[in-house]
């Protein structure tokens, strides 16, 4: 942490994390040895400053807001099938990818851009879905009117 207080709005750079650490250990075992941060938090503030860390909770919340919104709007249509539990398995393991980079790196690691693009096509899904299922009712519905006199 204490590298990221030298550098706290733009940080060292993407990927730099290990390197920085390597140069402000001056006593210890580990002078001079390249550490990772030991959480995402951290290393988000040592690689991308404050700004970057705030940029990362708000992809987080837009993350969780969508899958939220796609359950939503899935659970108003079918109860069963593939997207409910996809996007019900694809919480749990948000969820417990939020609790576990608190004990872990991993800013580099392909988790929070395949959520974040999940997120993105499940809603795009749905999205398609409603409006293919509204475009059936409206053809059904002026078929019903053609039929009555």
């Amino acid at each position: 942490m204490a590298s990221a207080l030298r550098r706290p709005i733009f940080g060292y750079g993407l990927g730099t994390s290990a390197e920085a650490n390597a140069h402000y250990v001056t006593s210890g075992p580990y002078v001079g040895m390249e550490m990772p941060a030991h959480n995402l938090y951290v290393e988000l503030a040592e690689e991308l400053g404050l700004p970057g860390v705030i940029i990362f909770l708000f992809l987080i919340k837009s993350i969780l807001g969508g899958f939220r919104s796609s359950q939503k709007a899935v659970r108003r249509r079918e109860t069963d099938g593939f997207l409910p539990n996809l996007i019900d398995g694809m919480q749990v393991w948000l969820a417990m990818n939020i609790v576990f980079s608190f004990a872990s790196y991993g800013l580099s690691s392909y988790e929070w851009y395949l959520f974040g693009g999940l997120s993105v096509v499940l809603q795009r899904l749905v999205s398609e879905e409603s409006s293919e299922g509204e475009r059936e009712a409206t053809r059904s519905g002026s078929a019903m009117r053609a039929l009555i006199p």
